[in-house]
């Protein structure tokens, strides 16, 4: 399996032949599971050299930036911490035509390490490349910081700026649907999810907020765009209640459309239960890439802000 590919559930099965689906709906969502994280990698290279040109460039490059500085110190504390497994010293050798001698260099001696030990220099030499996969962790680490540093800042322009009320009352205006049934719908208050209110801690626009990053990264671009939309409304599907993360009315038709961000596919628990609620969906006639849309993310590969923007371009626009 890739080294960068996501090892869960339904995301292995795609990488593993030997292990068998349980069901068509399965495949599919894992397939669409698939299509979304690999091809950020690649949607994210083509736009780079435009990313600062961008309308919002600014604003989705610096919080990638810190996203990305978050991946890198998990994998730094794991690298530091499988180091502290390893015997003291570097591993050196010297060689005469064909032939090799391993040492171990440790506090100015040098050990011979004899053919029948040949262990102990594949060990030193694992040893070896993750402190070469540190080293390259840390100057990336350093160029972000340095990114970071040259844009400090605790909240984006736009952020700022939403939270003026003198100007959010204005922009409120600019930013809200032409139909007046549908904005009417948008103003109205609705039964809300009740589960873990303490989370709601990224803000986004008019006093609301939200629970994740990736959530605000979707939540501002719809709104930016002005699409109605209500944050985890109740939707009642046969004896059970499900709270999707947005409901949104299409600002020109009036339809109906319900966008899942699932943000932990890297846990298989997690990934379970998020193709459970698909399938839920599924059952009750709201099908994917129909009046369902749905992104996925996980810490190597986090939700890049052009994948938003697409689906928007696709659905609203």
């Amino acid at each position: 399996m890739p080294t960068k590919k996501i090892n869960v559930y339904i995301y292995a099965k795609i990488w593993c032949n030997s292990i068998t689906f349980s069901s068509d709906d399965e495949i599919l969502f894992a397939i669409h599971v698939k299509i979304q994280l690999v091809s950020a990698e690649f949607q994210q290279k083509a736009t780079e050299q435009i990313t600062t040109k961008y309308k919002k460039g600014e604003v989705m490059l610096y919080h990638q930036m810190l996203r990305e500085k978050e991946v890198l110190d998990k994998r730094e504390r794991t690298i530091l911490e499988r180091l502290q497994t390893y015997p003291a010293g570097k591993l050196i050798y010297s060689q005469n035509g064909k032939h090799k001698k391993w040492y171990i260099s440790c506090n100015g001696q040098k050990i011979y390490i004899p053919s029948k030990e040949k262990n102990m220099a594949v060990t030193m030499a694992e040893k070896k490349y993750y402190e070469a996969m540190l080293q390259d962790i840390l100057q990336e680490k350093y160029a972000i910081q340095g990114y970071l540093n040259l844009c400090s800042k605790d909240k984006t322009r736009e952020e700022q700026l939403l939270e003026t009320t003198v100007y959010s009352e204005l922009l409120q205006k600019a930013f809200t649907s032409s139909n007046a049934g549908i904005t009417e719908w948008e103003k109205q208050d609705y039964e809300r999810c009740p589960k873990y209110p303490e989370q709601l801690i990224h803000p986004i626009f008019d006093g609301q907020k939200v629970r994740s990053k990736s959530e605000a990264i979707i939540a501002t671009m719809l709104h930016v765009n002005k699409i109605p939309f209500h944050y985890e409304e109740a939707l009642h599907l046969g004896r059970k209640v499900i709270y999707p993360d947005f409901t949104i009315r299409h600002p020109v038709t009036g339809r109906t459309y319900y966008w899942e961000h699932f943000g932990m596919m890297d846990n298989e628990n997690y990934a379970q239960a998020a193709f459970q609620k698909m399938q839920l969906y599924n059952i009750n006639g709201i099908m994917l890439s129909d009046t369902l849309l749905a992104t996925y993310e996980s810490e190597e590969s986090p939700l890049k802000s052009n994948i938003v923007e697409n689906m928007i371009q696709q659905y609203f626009l």
